[in-house]
């Protein structure tokens, strides 16, 4: 008889819980829904390998530079100058004057005072060496 009462109390149990189930989703004795889940243990295993190398780097750094040979900047000396009164290109000197007008320079002591203080009121003419003592103006004038 202890077989039996073991079948029932077992029966009663389970229909105690499928009437528990029923009652808990809100549905009627009619209705009887199952879920089952199966929750299996995953097991991960991760396996990290960490290498170390010890590394050593020489660097050598060669900088070669071409000084050029030192050389004295080119010297921009003029000619000698010519004597007072002498003929010369005009522009070389402020003294290379043309108080005549012709193109043709002649190098006179105070030739560019004379050009800038009395040609613009006497004309450039007055700058002449009419004396031929090398110096622009006559008598002497500068």
């Amino acid at each position: 008889m202890r077989g039996r009462t073991e079948r029932r109390g077992a029966a009663l149990i389970v229909a105690a819980v499928l009437m528990t189930g029923c009652a808990a989703s809100g549905g009627s004795n009619d209705e009887i829904s199952s879920t089952t889940e199966r929750t299996t243990p995953t097991t991960s295993t991760s396996t990290s390998t960490t290498s170390t190398t010890a590394s050593t780097t020489t660097s050598t750094t060669t900088t070669t530079s071409t000084v050029p040979p030192t050389t004295a900047p080119p010297t921009t000396t003029q000619p000698p100058r010519p004597a007072y009164g002498s003929p010369c290109t005009l522009g070389s000197y402020a003294d290379c004057i043309d108080p005549d007008g012709d193109g043709q320079g002649t190098y006179l002591q105070w030739g560019a005072g004379c050009m800038a203080e009395l040609a613009p009121t006497l004309g450039p003419g007055i700058c002449t060496d009419l004396d031929g003592d090398g110096r622009a103006g006559y008598p002497d004038s500068g």
